[in-house]
């Protein structure tokens, strides 16, 4: 039964001052009797007790007090030691009986964290207090051994780190991104925390994966798996901070577009706890598509309508030769020349074709000796309408370079996109620089009989190949995506 908070029950010890007991069912008074001799082993029981920094009592096996210790009269003083179970906070009062009862009952060891009030300070100061039954060779308890010990200061951390964790869990919550961390060891992976946002953004409950973290990689795509595990390797042995993007198959939203930014740190057990962030980056790489397309757009429109001015001046060029070539009275030698124009312009409207084919991707590839020099003057036109005004395009052409094995159409795409992602450096405009150089080659070292042949034969010409540069005087790659140039 448990006892009422202000009305302990029968039996609960009152302490003398001297180490007299005085029962609980003396009116609640504490008898003060005089100090009574005790023999030597008692007598350093006593002074041990006393000098220890904790609040010490022992009791019979009905426990009614024997002993006090001068800690626990200082603090609970003379006055209350009748009482002091009204020394417990009010709020902890009904709790710490009930298990006082219960441990005089059963025999179990008692054990409760309560608030007594402090006489010295006037104040209620947290104590852990607790007691273990002595038994005889019958197993029968003979007598109690008690503790109270001060956990004032360490209920202040304890309620400063639950303030803490309860900001941090606010914060966490609120975060766009979903903060982690997880735990490797041994080749295993547990995930020790995760905001509560985990679940919406994987679709995969976080209780999950606290002793299984590994089947988070059953959910990120088969193709962008061995680039993540490369990845994590890497941030392993530079211990740095780093970035990767990567998709995972969402149980119901599909695929899901997710930034990491994490980092690793080495425990003193050989483990490692990565710390970072998920972000859902889904919407923005919908948007960088659309922003793609409607700058590819773009650049057809200003190329259609370049070639279309082209094709008219070339059609205007074939238009005007045929008029005259129909003329009466022409020599053979106006025919000529009309006939002449004619395909000079045809051709030209031919190349024209090939860069539009080759900007569309459309033409088979045929690998063929070209100029690289010859590609790139013959390229100029379509290259400037591209860059768009404000942009200078010039050219710095080494002479007499060899030739390439290449195919035409992609070597004119090489350069459209080079020169697109230039011009995309250049907002305010600027210059690009296109640029040729023969670039040697460092030869493999020979071996010592192919040394010894060599030196009865004329040296070989050294290899080099040519170096194709573009070049532009804009703003460059931010620092903080130049870390995922690879």
């Amino acid at each position: 039964m448990q006892p009422h908070p202000e009305h302990p029950p029968r039996g609960l010890p009152t302490l003398a001052v001297q180490g007299e007991i005085a029962s609980g069912e003396n009116d609640g008074c504490v008898a003060s009797h005089p100090s009574v001799s005790l023999d030597p082993s008692e007598s350093q029981f006593r002074d041990l007790a006393n000098a220890m920094p904790h609040m010490v009592w022992m009791s019979d096996a009905h426990g009614q007090g024997s002993f006090a210790n001068q800690k626990l009269l200082e603090v609970l003083g003379n006055e209350s030691l009748a009482q002091w179970e009204n020394t417990i906070h009010p709020e902890d009062r009904p709790e710490s009986l009930r298990r006082y009862v219960h441990a005089m009952s059963s025999g179990e060891t008692y054990r409760v964290e309560h608030r007594l009030f402090d006489q010295r300070s006037g104040q209620y100061v947290w104590y852990l207090a607790q007691a273990t039954p002595a038994r005889n060779a019958r197993g029968e308890i003979v007598s109690w051994y008690g503790t109270a010990t001060e956990i004032n200061d360490l209920k202040k951390v304890e309620n400063d780190l639950r303030h803490e964790r309860d900001r941090f869990s606010a914060i966490a919550a609120a975060s766009p991104g979903v903060i982690f961390t997880f735990r490797e060891a041994d080749g295993c992976h547990s995930l020790v925390y995760a905001a509560p946002t985990f679940e919406r953004l994987f679709g995969i409950e976080p209780e999950k994966l606290l002793h299984q973290g590994e089947q988070v990689v059953q959910y990120i795509h088969e193709e962008d798996l061995p680039r993540v595990y490369l990845k994590s390797r890497q941030m392993l042995e530079s211990g740095q901070e780093s970035v990767i993007q990567f998709r995972v198959r969402h149980p119901r939203s599909g695929i899901v577009w997710i930034e990491c930014h994490a980092a690793p740190r080495r425990c003193d057990d050989g483990s490692v706890l990565w710390h970072g962030v998920f972000t859902d980056i889904t919407q923005r790489k919908r948007l960088e598509t659309q922003v793609m397309q409607a700058t590819k757009l773009e650049a057809i429109g200003r190329l259609a309508g370049g070639i279309a001015h082209d094709f008219n001046n070339l059609l205007t060029a074939i238009i005007s030769a045929c008029d005259l070539a129909t003329m009466p009275a022409q020599t053979a030698d106006t025919l000529a020349t009309s006939i002449a124009t004619i395909r000079t312009a045809s051709q030209r409207a031919a190349g024209l074709t090939k860069q539009l084919l080759a900007f569309s991707r459309q033409q088979e590839i045929t690998l063929q000796e070209l100029d690289l020099n010859q590609v790139i003057q013959e390229s100029e036109t379509i290259l400037r309408r591209l860059s768009g005004p404000g942009v200078q395009i010039k050219l710095s052409l080494e002479p007499n370079i060899p030739s390439i094995m290449a195919d035409a159409t992609q070597l004119v795409q090489i350069l459209i996109n080079l020169v697109l992602n230039a011009r995309d450096a250049l907002p305010q405009g600027g210059l690009i620089e296109i640029a040729t150089s023969i670039h040697p080659i460092e030869p493999a070292l020979p071996s010592d009989s192919s040394a010894q042949r060599s030196s009865t034969h004329s040296a070989p010409s050294e290899p080099a190949a040519v170096q194709l540069k573009i070049i532009d005087n804009g703003l460059g790659l931010p620092e903080a995506i130049q870390p995922r140039v690879f």
